[in-house]
């Protein structure tokens, strides 16, 4: 039988499948068996190099660890022993991999609030860009309201919500209920868009911002992590505390060094 050899390359960041190819392969591969949900390989590196691999490291330490496969597609490993060379892989349905996107859910029933984190965020992203020069370049992006205030919740958005490095809500107060006690209440589309982001994202990858407002106290009405809300005064607090929480989630992303 003739042997297969494939290329592979770890996912690890914030790449598709089309732009990880450009890179050197991190193994190479012959392909021994494949099945419809999974592979068998042999290793063809040498041993050394791969223990020295970041991959290699994290297999270890016991994350999920992706493998791009040349014409295979998206694979996790599911078992690898050095001493026999052989890999087993699990087919993946798809891939895994974050886009250099950061993401706004902004909100129209108080506008000053949207506008000036919408403003702080730009200049966070354009000022990443040019002085900590990404692997990729970061891109800006926001949810788009209708003329009348509607937001869409297609397919689009929520592969944005899903993918995006990361994502920053406007939960500012728009209004409030009594019912037994005052209560702040977010915008409407902000809190779909954030309960969807809650479901598909670690918590970390979700900011929650409040600019304070004097006519309408009180916090977010829902329990979230407290490392993913930002209680904002003014435009200075607002650019401090987002350009920290950021650097710190590109950092995780290792689309920035720390």
């Amino acid at each position: 039988m003739a042997i297969i050899v494939l290329k592979a390359w770890y996912l690890e960041s914030a790449l598709s499948a089309a732009q990880v190819q450009h890179k050197q392969p991190d193994l190479r591969l012959s392909r021994t068996n494949l099945l419809k949900t999974g592979m068998r390989a042999d290793l063809l590196d040498d041993l050394d190099k791969v223990m020295a691999s970041r991959w290699y490291e994290r297999y270890q330490e016991g994350e999920s660890v992706e493998f791009y496969i040349e014409g295979s597609g998206a694979y996790s490993i599911s078992n690898l022993d050095l001493i026999s060379r052989e890999m087993y892989f699990n087919k993946r349905n798809t891939l895994s991999f974050i886009e250099p996107v950061l993401f706004f859910c902004g909100q129209g029933q108080y506008p000053a609030s949207s506008q000036s984190i919408r403003t702080t965020l730009s200049k966070i992203v354009d000022s990443i860009n040019r002085n900590r020069q990404p692997i990729t370049p970061l891109v800006f992006e926001q949810n788009l309201s209708a003329e009348d205030g509607i937001t869409q919740i297609d397919a689009g958005l929520l592969r944005k919500l899903k993918t995006a490095v990361m994502v920053v809500a406007d939960v500012t107060p728009v209004a409030t209920v009594t019912d037994p006690v005052t209560q702040p209440i977010p915008s409407p589309q902000v809190c779909v868009e954030v309960g969807y982001a809650l479901q598909v994202r670690k918590p970390e990858e979700i900011v929650l911002v409040q600019m304070i407002r004097e006519e309408i106290m009180g916090r977010f009405p829902f329990e979230v992590d407290e490392s993913s809300y930002l209680l904002v005064k003014d435009g200075k607090d607002l650019q401090t505390q987002l350009s920290t929480q950021v650097s710190r989630q590109l950092q995780r992303a290792k689309l920035i060094e720390g």
